[in-house]
C-alpha cells in the first residue's frame, strides 16, 4: 500500500474563484481534450458551469483519495519473514569395496595383492598369531588327521604371522583362483612345491623376506613370518592387486533359511551353531554370538583362541563338500567341481542355509549360489571357509 499526502480541501469560497482555465487545464489532462474546446451553445452559461461541475467532481475524487490515504497512514507494513532453505545432500562413500570382504577399504587397501599365508593348526601350533586379522581362511585337511589353514590378508596386514608351515596340493587349485597373489610357506615336496611354483602365485619361502624362529616354541611350529616385509617383496616382483571374485555382499540375510524339520525330536535352531567334522579325528564347531553378529569358533569343543586370548570372529561360515584323493599318502582335498557345482551350507546372522559351491577349473574362483543358481549374498565382513569330505557334511536334524 502506498500512502498518500493531501493537503486540506478548499473551503467553499476558494472553490468558487478557482480560475476556469486552469481547472480545464487539469480536467484536460485527466479526463480527455482540453475544456475550452467545449461548446458553450448547450447550455446557457455552459463554459463556467461545466467546468464548476468538473472540478467538483475532481475534488470530490481527490478528497475520496486523501480520506483512503489517511486511514493508513502511519499504519506499519510487514513483509513475510524470509525464510531459508538448507539442500541436505548424502554424499555416497568414495570409497572402494573389498573384493574379499565387502567392507569398505582405503584406495591403498584396494590396490594391495592379496597375500596368503599358510598356517599351522596342529595342537604345538596354538595359539596362532594373525588368524583375527585374515579377511578369509580356507581350513583343508592335510595328514595325520589334522587341518592347515590357507589365510588371506588385505584389509590389515599383521606385523606377524604363523607358525608358518608347507603347501599341498590343494593349494594349487585354491591360489590359482585368487590371481596373481603372494604367497607365503614354509616350503613343500618337490611334485608340490614345482606344482605351486607354475600358479600365478609369487612364492616365498622358508628362506624368504621376513621369516624367522620365535623364541618359546620349538621346531617346526615356531616358524613366522614378518607379513608387512612379506608384501613389500612381492609387491617387489611385480604381484597384482587382489582380483574380482565375483562374491556378492549384503548386510539384508536372504530369505531361505533352514528350520528343523516337523518331526524332528532333538533338533535345535539350525543357525545357532554347527560342528564341521573336518577329519575323522577332528572336529571344527561354530557358535553364534548374537551381541557381536559373529560365528566364535571352537577346536574340539574347546575355545579357539589367537595370540593374546582373542576370539575368532567370522561373519560368514562357509562348509565346500570335497572330494579326497591321495598323493605320496597324503589325503588331499579336490577342489574343483563339475558345471553343476557340489554341495555348500553357509551359516549369516544367526541362519543357515543349503547352497551350492562352482569351480570348475582352477583360474575360476569360488562360486558361491543359492539353490536355485542366484549368487548367495554374504554377510560383509571376514569369512571362514571349511572344506571337509563330502560325506561329512552338517545336516540338520
Amino acid at each position: 500500500m502506498v500512502a498518500v499526502r493531501c493537503r486540506p480541501l478548499p473551503s467553499a469560497p476558494e472553490i468558487s474563484v478557482v480560475r476556469s482555465r486552469a481547472l480545464g487545464d487539469r480536467v484536460g489532462t485527466l479526463a480527455g481534450p482540453p475544456a475550452d474546446t467545449v461548446s458553450s451553445r448547450s447550455v446557457p452559461g455552459g463554459r463556467v458551469r461545466r467546468f464548476r461541475w468538473i472540478a467538483l467532481v475532481v475534488l470530490g475524487l481527490l478528497a475520496a483519495a486523501c480520506g483512503s490515504a489517511g486511514d493508513d497512514v502511519g499504519a506499519p507494513t510487514t513483509s513475510p519473514a524470509p525464510t531459508t532453505t538448507i539442500a541436505t545432500t548424502t554424499t555416497a562413500d568414495p570409497r572402494p569395496i573389498s573384493f574379499l570382504t565387502g567392507q569398505r577399504v582405503e584406495n591403498d587397501v584396494a590396490q594391495r595383492p592379496y597375500l596368503v599365508v599358510k598356517i599351522e593348526n596342529s595342537p604345538q601350533a596354538r595359539p596362532q598369531t594373525a588368524l583375527d586379522l585374515a579377511d578369509v581362511v580356507i581350513e583343508e585337511e592335510v595328514e595325520g588327521g589334522v587341518t592347515r589353514f590357507f589365510v588371506i590378508f588385505q584389509s590389515t596386514i599383521p606385523d606377524d604371522a604363523g607358525p608358518v608351515r608347507s603347501g599341498r596340493y590343494v593349494d594349487v587349485d585354491l591360489v590359482t583362483g585368487f590371481g596373481e597373489v603372494g604367497m607365503v610357506f614354509s616350503g613343500a615336496r618337490d611334485d608340490v612345491l614345482y606344482a605351486i611354483q607354475r600358479t600365478p602365485a609369487i612364492t616365498i619361502t622358508e628362506d624368504g623376506a621376513g621369516f624367522y624362529r620365535q623364541s618359546g616354541r620349538y621346531a617346526p611350529h615356531n616358524l613366522f613370518v614378518d607379513a608387512k616385509a612379506a608384501l613389500a617383496e612381492v609387491v617387489g616382483l611385480g604381484a597384482e592387486p587382489g582380483r574380482d571374485l565375483g562374491w556378492a555382499f549384503s548386510t539384508t540375510a536372504p530369505a531361505g533359511a533352514l528350520s528343523c524339520p516337523p518331526a524332528a525330536t532333538t533338533c535345535t535352531d539350525p543357525g545357532a551353531s554347527m560342528v564341521v567334522q573336518m577329519t575323522d579325528e577332528w572336529k571344527t564347531g561354530w557358535t553364534y554370538d548374537p551381541a557381536a553378529g559373529l560365528y566364535r569358533r571352537d577346536q574340539d569343543g574347546k575355545d579357539f583362541e589367537v595370540t593374546g586370548g582373542g576370539r575368532i570372529g567370522a561373519a560368514n561360515v562357509v562348509v565346500l563338500a570335497t572330494g579326497r584323493y591321495y598323493s605320496g599318502g597324503y589325503p588331499e582335498s579336490e577342489a574343483i567341481t563339475g558345471p553343476e557345482g557340489a554341495p555348500a551350507v553357509i551359516l549369516r546372522d544367526g541362519k543357515r542355509y543349503d547352497a551350492i559351491w562352482v569351480k570348475t577349473t582352477q583360474e575360476a574362483p569360488i562360486a558361491l549360489r543359492t539353490t536355485d543358481g542366484q549368487p548367495f549374498p554374504l554377510k560383509p565382513g571376514p569369512t571362514w571357509i571349511n572344506l571337509p569330505a563330502a560325506r561329512n557334511m552338517p545336516k540338520v536334524g
